[in-house]
């Protein structure tokens, strides 16, 4: 279900090769709080739709290598006091479900934003858990 009441629909090899968001498109979360924050460190989880049937990835052969949920490029950005929002960390060619961003320098923000600029096939962005540490 995606939005609980519509059936998933169905995948074919074709559609899932990595797939670029547009701007109209493009997904984002954020991060707010009221006073400034020092972040050393934010993990991300991102969903690789860990209910697949794991032999359908080691035994069973299938139409794709990557989980097509998977966020593939991100951009980590953060918030300056004028508004303007500057990329802190960018990944590209994700193929992992944890990411953790680690900052030798604290990053000093009231909000942080993940900017999802494409997928592993599916033509939405998931992400499961963000958590930002001062130390």
């Amino acid at each position: 279900m995606v939005d609980g009441s519509q059936p998933l629909p169905e995948w074919s090899a074709r559609d899932l090769r990595r797939r670029s968001l547009s701007a109209a498109t493009r997904e984002w979360l954020r991060l707010e709080w009221d006073a400034e924050q020092d972040v050393r460190t934010v993990h991300l989880v991102l969903d690789d739709d860990v209910d697949e049937y794991p032999n359908n990835l080691h035994r069973h052969r299938t139409p794709f290598e990557v989980m097509h949920e998977l966020v593939s490029d991100y951009r980590l950005q953060a918030r300056d006091e004028q508004g303007v929002w500057h990329t802190v960390a960018s990944v590209r060619a994700n193929r992992r479900r944890h990411r953790v961003h680690r900052f030798e320098t604290p990053v000093r923000t009231r909000a942080l934003r993940i900017a999802v600029d494409a997928v592993h096939g599916a033509g939405h962005a998931r992400v499961v858990a963000v958590r930002a540490y001062g130390d």
